[in-house]
């Protein structure tokens, strides 16, 4: 049996928090993929906004001046991230009164109360990571983030950016006997790709195309997709079975539309939304009558400003010229509170979502529940 001082634990714990920590696993992030990540060492995140257009040169008499060029001044922008401190006291649990019993601690009492430390510390990075996931969810269907009271980002997306349903663009309408579908997806899709070239300044032909659940079963039994599969000579689509990716999604093909071609992902993944009163119940990232388009490679960040933090501490007290400014996804710390007899371990985040290049979203909604 390994025993070791009780006044060395609390810096074993410490140490082995942090080193475990940092190789916790990630939940389902296939909306990640496109808001790569960005830090800051401000409360406050900043970005700019330059539209230029794609103007070609007009030629001139040779000994004229040419022609001036101006351009437009970049628009600023600012947010105050959303903030998110979990913690939990780690002394509520009978591993705890089992790990300290004594002046000295038997290591494996001391690694089970750790394990369960740890599950717990994951347990709390996991829901911060969903809260962002389901931002950039909200980012690509809305363009509006809303925060816990009440207050909004809006990024302003165009409004020819966001289709709203009518049954006049429903992929599910049917006309006669037999039935054929009214509206044609790829001519839809083919839309919002050249939305997406003319307005958003998209580079490439290839498009990620994300479908809601019940816009992909709308697709698969649409007279106008069925009849193109048949149609075995023209190699316009390559759709295959679902090949579901480690980040939660799954892939089902590259299909043609118009001058472009699309890559077809669901995102079956949830959020718990349960209560008392409704147990067991979960909200998909993805609206379900949702179809949403972005280029490739497309310009959204995912921005970490600093966390709230004091100024260091030493022998003498405070430590003005020393802050300890916590910049990073997350910062995680452990505290003791005699007063209230409690050890607690925290993580913070104050992270948001955000399409700087907002015009690369086209979003339709082309079923209804």
């Amino acid at each position: 049996m390994g025993l070791i001082p009780a006044n060395q634990a609390r810096g074993l714990f410490t140490q082995s928090l942090v080193d475990v920590y940092k190789q916790i696993p990630p939940t389902s992030n296939f909306l990640e993929m496109f808001f790569p990540k960005k830090t800051s060492s401000s409360r406050y995140i900043y970005w700019s906004v330059r539209r230029q257009g794609e103007p070609k040169a007009v030629d001139v008499i040779r000994g004229t001046d040419g022609n001036r060029n101006t351009f437009s001044i970049s628009t600023d922008k600012i947010v105050d991230p959303p903030y998110f401190r979990e913690y939990f006291d780690v002394t509520q649990t009978d591993l705890y009164y089992r790990a300290w019993d004594s002046a000295l601690i038997d290591e494996s009492k001391m690694a089970d109360w750790m394990n369960w430390v740890l599950e717990q510390t994951q347990s709390l990075h996991d829901k911060i990571k969903r809260s962002y996931e389901y931002q950039r969810a909200q980012v690509l269907t809305t363009g509006i983030i809303t925060y816990a009271d009440g207050t909004t980002v809006d990024y302003k997306r165009n409004a020819a950016s966001k289709i709203a349903y009518s049954s006049g663009i429903d992929w599910a309408a049917t006309t006669g006997s037999p039935a054929v579908s009214t509206v044609n997806p790829f001519a839809a899709m083919a839309g919002g790709a050249q939305y997406l070239r003319t307005y958003g300044k998209a580079m490439g032909g290839n498009f990620i195309i994300i479908m809601g659940d019940n816009v992909k079963a709308a697709f698969d039994t649409n007279t106008f997709v069925l009849e193109r599969q048949r149609t075995f000579n023209m190699k316009l689509d390559d759709l295959t079975p679902p090949f579901r990716e480690a980040n939660g999604s799954a892939y089902h093909g590259r299909i043609s539309i118009g001058d472009y071609t699309g890559d077809i992902f669901t995102y079956p993944q949830f959020y718990d939304t349960s209560t008392p009163a409704n147990p067991n119940t979960s909200t998909p990232y993805i609206d379900p009558n949702a179809l949403i388009m972005i280029p490739m490679n497309p310009r959204f960040i995912t921005g970490y400003a600093a966390v709230p933090f004091l100024p260091k501490s030493n022998e003498s007290g405070f430590d003005l010229a020393m802050p300890a400014i916590q910049a990073g996804e997350y910062a995680i710390g452990n505290y003791m509170d005699s007063k209230k007899i409690a050890w607690e371990v925290d993580i913070r985040s104050a992270g948001i979502a955000l399409p700087t290049a907002v015009d690369m979203i086209w979003t339709s909604h082309p079923t209804t529940s």
